[in-house]
C-alpha cells in the first residue's frame, strides 16, 4: 500500500475523510458485488474510475481524477428518501469553493444517478462522480 504521504494518497484520504462525516462506513476500491453483510450498510463505496494527465511541465503534471461515489443501502420502504438525504449530504461535504487538499486545484460533482432495487433487502444506490483536478 502506498505511503499516506504520496500526493495521490492524500487526495484519496481527503475524499474518504469527508465522506466518513456522512456515513462512517466508507469502503475504498470495492464494488458492491459480494458485499451482503447487513452490518455493512448503509455504506459509501469509493471507486477510482479514471486518471488522466492533462499537461506536464518538468516534474509536475496536472491530473484529472474521476471517482465514483456510491451510497449503498438495503432496499426498504424509505429507500428513496434515504438515498436523497445521503446524496444531499455527500454534495454538502464537497463545497465547490473549497480545495480538497493542497494539491487539488478544483473539483466538480456530476448529477446523481439512482438505482433503486425492486425488492426488499436488495441493494439500492445513489451514484455521484467526483472529478478532481490536481497538480502532482
Amino acid at each position: 500500500m502506498p505511503s499516506i504521504s504520496s500526493p495521490e494518497a492524500i487526495i484519496v484520504d481527503a475524499i474518504t475523510s469527508k465522506l466518513a462525516a456522512v456515513i462512517d462506513n466508507v469502503l475504498l476500491g470495492y464494488s458492491a458485488t459480494g458485499i451482503d453483510n447487513g452490518d455493512q450498510f448503509p455504506a459509501i463505496l469509493v471507486q477510482l474510475d479514471t486518471l488522466r494527465e492533462i499537461n506536464r511541465q518538468g516534474s509536475k503534471a496536472r491530473y484529472q481524477f474521476s471517482f465514483i461515489i456510491s451510497v449503498a443501502l438495503k432496499t426498504q420502504a424509505e429507500t428513496t428518501l434515504e438515498l436523497l438525504q445521503y446524496a444531499r449530504q455527500v454534495r454538502e461535504v464537497f463545497p465547490l469553493n473549497e480545495k480538497l487538499c493542497p494539491a487539488s486545484i478544483k473539483h466538480s460533482l456530476s448529477e446523481t444517478e439512482f438505482d433503486i432495487a425492486p425488492g426488499h433487502s436488495q441493494l439500492s444506490f445513489a451514484d455521484i462522480t467526483l472529478t478532481v483536478e490536481a497538480i502532482l
